[in-house]
């Protein structure tokens, strides 16, 4: 995450506006993981990285089944 820093001041100082833009959405992604409790983020992680649920397909929110066709991917 440093060089993303680095990255971005640089940009900011020489007047690379879109690529400090895009640095910036890097950033408050990163920073909004942070405002999460502790339990949530390390439960998120075992489910979907450890355990493979949603790429498996095997899960529930609130007492309905996944279903990855419903999914949109993300835009930073």
């Amino acid at each position: 995450m440093l060089q993303v820093q680095y990255d971005y001041y640089w940009d900011v100082m020489h007047g690379n506006v879109e690529y400090a833009a895009i640095h910036r959405r890097i950033f408050e992604a990163y920073l909004a993981l942070l405002d999460i409790a502790a339990e949530f983020y390390m439960d998120t992680v075992k489910i979907v990285f450890h355990e493979f649920r949603l790429a498996r397909g095997v899960g529930a929110y609130k007492a309905r089944p996944y279903d990855r066709r419903t999914f949109v991917p993300l835009r930073c």
